[in-house]
């Protein structure tokens, strides 16, 4: 009978893994009342059942319940084990655990200070699991802005680590990140900046030069010379992270919720291009370079979408038709010479003149324009170009209308690769308020503006907000298209790697492994669309000091693309 509920609780667990909830939880219960049977009402492995349903509880976000059988578990362990024991910590940072993901940080912080100083007793002041403690209370402290406090934890936590393994290490890298950051909320920037060079060499070692992990350290490092008064220095690292973020852009982010405004026939289409651009995510490529061309490249059942921007194009007025054309040509066709650049300007701005100053036609043309100025490196005048845009849609449909929410969003854009979010995020609240008005708060055009109204809050350091508006469009795309819809996994991952960020690493591997089940169960176990979940996964799992599985994910991550290469 020991062993049947031994393996009742591995097979509850196995049915969690595929979101079967209500058939997990009924062979945990039943796993339960056979450990009793078998054990006694107080012995480990009835422990082991009530940690096992208070896990399931928890992945549901069922919290209450999930707390009352973590604190039934604690109970026991006491009981069973006596107050100090290390075996009493495990449930002390399972019920912390708990409080900390629902933000309850006060009633997290006696639990962890607790389970500390059991941990510290049982296996000593160096061990590594006082290393991860260290870093969970480090983390609570500062959540709270309890600075001075997180401080000398996250100090002692890197100490024990470079210890445990070796101060060359990679792994350390999320030990060193903790510490940079406190000591930049500080103001101890003399302190910060060695451990963020420390952080970028081991970014370009495990993610390469070119990876968005490197130009967000650069940016960090940028941020810190200019505190500390070295202008000259910080401005070649500011411009050299924006040219990798600028590399990274994905153009058809913008392009997709275009096309689903158009005509809803053209899902499979749309698809197609949402796989492609998490591919070039993922690749790192240059969208601008490749999101165009890309609608010729497809098959030719794709090729409806490209003529659609054609049809746009003849639909303008004679003055403005071949200038459009040429800079779509342009665009498909990237001639990297100056003068091809140079020779499509001049011809849409001279399409511009002829259409007149507030002429419908000239916005399109301006949009074009300003398009290619961005594509050129050239975002001032883009700028200038689409707030003329603006003003011209506005003029003409009034503040409300369809088309202005499509120019706010460009202008936003414009804003977002060199990092100006304070300048981007009223553009973007305004644009959301209208597709509220137009669609109703659920629509999928409404949840697009959400989840990158919410990147520009977390880009800002506004994590309640940002998380608020993730789990809103999620929910959003969730009832339109299905939770299991290819179509909802870009909102999975920008929430998972939000909770990267804040240090939430439990709830990000299950959104992380959520969004990697629709994409297994759609292109198989090898396509490249899984590298970007694959290496938040990772990311989460190094958070947990779970090791071994975040090899696995860089490992799996290094044969795709292998494979694809």
């Amino acid at each position: 009978m020991a062993e049947e509920w031994d393996n009742l609780c591995k097979e509850a667990r196995a049915l969690a893994e595929t979101k079967q909830y209500g058939e997990a939880m009924a062979v945990a219960e039943k796993a339960l009342e056979l450990a009793k049977q078998a054990l006694g009402p107080v012995d480990r492995g009835v422990d082991k059942c009530l940690m096992v349903i208070a896990g399931l509880y928890e992945d549901q976000e069922q919290y209450e319940q999930a707390e009352s059988f973590y604190k039934r578990s604690l109970a026991m362990r006491e009981e069973a084990l006596g107050t100090d024991h290390a075996g009493v910590a495990g449930s002390l940072l399972s019920l912390a655990a708990l409080y900390t993901n629902q933000e309850q940080l006060a009633r997290a912080e006696p639990l962890l200070e607790r389970a500390l100083a059991i941990t510290e007793k049982a296996y000593g002041a160096d061990n590594p699991n006082v290393g991860d403690i260290l870093e969970r209370l480090a983390t609570v402290y500062y959540k709270q802005g309890k600075y001075d406090l997180a401080e000398p934890l996250y100090e002692r936590e890197l100490a024990i680590m470079e210890k445990a393994y070796g101060a060359d290490s990679t792994d350390l890298v999320l030990y060193i990140e903790n510490l940079e950051k406190v000591y930049c909320d500080l103001g101890q920037y003399a302190k910060a900046e060695p451990l963020c060079r420390r952080a970028l060499a081991i970014w370009e070692k495990i993610k390469g030069p070119d990876s968005f992990a490197v130009s967000a350290t650069m940016d960090i490092l940028a941020e810190i010379l200019r505190k500390t008064s070295r202008e000259k220095e910080a401005k070649p690292l500011e411009e050299q992270a924006t040219h990798l973020r600028a590399a990274s852009w994905d153009l058809l982010d913008n392009v997709i919720p275009y096309l689903r405004e158009m005509d809803e026939s053209d899902d499979a289409i749309v698809e197609a291009m949402e796989k492609e651009a998490t591919q070039l995510s993922a690749a790192s490529r240059d969208p601008m370079e490749n999101a165009i061309p890309y609608l010729h490249e497809m098959d030719e059942s794709e090729d409806a979408v490209a003529d659609t921007i054609e049809e746009e194009a003849t639909q303008l007025s004679a003055a403005s038709r071949d200038p459009m054309e040429n800079a779509i040509h342009y665009l498909r066709e990237k001639d990297d010479s100056d003068d091809a650049v140079v020779e499509a300007m001049e011809e849409l701005e001279e399409a511009g003149k002829e259409a007149g100053p507030e002429h419908e036609d000239l916005a399109a043309i301006l949009d074009t324009l300003a398009l290619l100025y961005c594509e050129h490196g050239q975002s001032e005048q883009a700028e200038s170009l689409y707030r003329r845009a603006l003003a011209i849609i506005e003029k003409g449909g009034g503040p409300d209308h369809p088309d202005v929410a499509r120019s706010l969003l460009n202008l936003a854009t414009v804003y977002l690769v060199p990092k100006r979010y304070e300048q981007a995020e009223p553009l973007l609240k305004r644009a959301l308020e209208i597709r509220e008005k137009l669609y109703g708060p659920g629509h999928p055009n409404v949840a697009v503006i959400m989840r990158d109204l919410a990147e520009v809050n977390a880009m800002q350091g506004q994590f309640a907000q940002a998380e608020s508006l993730y789990k809103r469009a999620l929910e959003i795309v969730k009832t339109a298209y299905g939770g299991d819809d290819f179509k909802i996994v870009s909102y999975i991952e920008h929430l998972a790697e939000l909770y990267n960020d804040e240090g939430q690493y439990n709830k990000a591997e299950r959104l992380f492994k959520g969004a990697m089940r629709i994409m297994e169960a759609k292109f198989g176990k090898n396509d490249p669309i899984l590298l970007s979940s694959l290496e938040g996964l990772e990311r989460a799992y190094r958070g947990q000091r779970a090791f071994n599985s975040a090899e696995l994910c860089e490992q799996r991550a290094k044969e795709i693309r292998r494979a694809w290469a």
